[in-house]
């Protein structure tokens, strides 16, 4: 009977992990994450799931083109394409009314088409945090049964927030100089309930919650840290967001001479971008806050 060679023991691969030594699963370091870690995570979020999150982006920005669109041609109105230099003679309803009907039109169909698109991200950036990859399909399943729930929770938000909105652009009407005044207060407000409720998103996928309890769970997760905290990195997140759209439209006003195709165009590649990575943000920040404040056990059961 001949002896067996002796089999060279398998030496177990140590943990990954990052420069400071904390493990890294996943896109992100199990750490509190810094604005660095949060930018590069959603870099490489977008990378690794490019049919999740881009492609789903994609198709969520030509169908909210093509219908906006489609909207204000069958109501017979072009959408204002130079901005109005109002005073307190001139600033009246008359005049607002077509710019903020404007905005209320396309934020309105944007939010509708991408809520679906806002579940997925809530579900491929935990599960990427810890390692796992989403495909299209199994991310829009996982996603789907908090759609209803979601869109709740953004229209709730929507109805709050834009009648303070519309509040404070009513207040601004009589007499620009003197109302403004009077309208910072409701300012103020508007920009604190929408940082305080940027979680909220987050909270209905990941923790099943009701719209009003998702407002009320982000609320006290958004003060684990701090909320100038969350505006600063949502902040540049948004200017970063918004030079990109101002190089895109650029380029493509130059290639095509300011063709309403052109502008169709440029709509569509910068939403496809910045739709996503405007999910990605607080998704992370999510994880973060939530990770501080409870440790990663029940995210981590959660993402599977």
């Amino acid at each position: 009977m001949t002896e067996q060679p002796d089999r060279p023991e398998m030496t177990p691969m140590p943990p990954p992990r990052d420069d400071t030594g904390a493990l890294q699963l996943g896109i992100v370091p199990l750490r509190p994450l810094k604005l660095g870690d949060i930018l590069s995570g959603t870099v490489r979020v977008l990378r690794l799931h490019p049919g999740s999150l881009l492609g789903l982006s994609f198709a969520t920005a030509v169908l909210a083109t093509l219908g906006y669109r489609s909207i204000v041609s069958l109501i017979e109105r072009v959408p204002p394409e130079t901005l109005i230099t109002l005073s307190s003679e001139s600033a009246t309803w008359g005049l607002v009314a077509p710019y903020l009907l404007d905005g209320v039109l396309n934020t309105f169909i944007t939010a509708l088409l991408g809520v679906l698109l806002i579940g997925v991200v809530n579900v491929v950036v935990p599960r990427a945090v810890f390692g796992h990859t989403t495909g299209p399909r199994e991310a829009m399943r996982l996603a789907w049964p908090s759609f209803w729930r979601l869109l709740a929770n953004i229209l709730v938000t929507t109805v709050l927030i834009g009648t303070l909105g519309l509040g404070t652009t009513l207040m601004l009407l009589p007499a620009l100089v003197s109302s403004s005044v009077l309208a910072l207060p409701l300012v103020v407000v508007i920009l604190f309930l929408a940082v305080a409720f940027v979680f909220s998103s987050s909270v209905v996928v990941m923790e099943d919650a009701g719209p009003f309890a998702a407002l009320r769970r982000s609320h006290q997760l958004v003060r684990v840290v701090g909320w100038w905290r969350v505006f600063g990195i949502v902040l540049f997140f948004g200017v970063l967001m918004g030079l990109l759209g101002i190089l895109v439209d650029l380029v493509t006003t130059g290639l095509s001479g300011g063709s309403v195709a052109g502008e169709m165009l440029a709509d569509v590649l910068v939403s496809t971008v910045s739709t996503p990575v405007t999910a990605i943000v607080p998704a992370l920040l999510y994880f973060d806050h939530r990770a501080r404040a409870e440790g990663i056990e029940g995210l981590w059961r959660r993402a599977g």
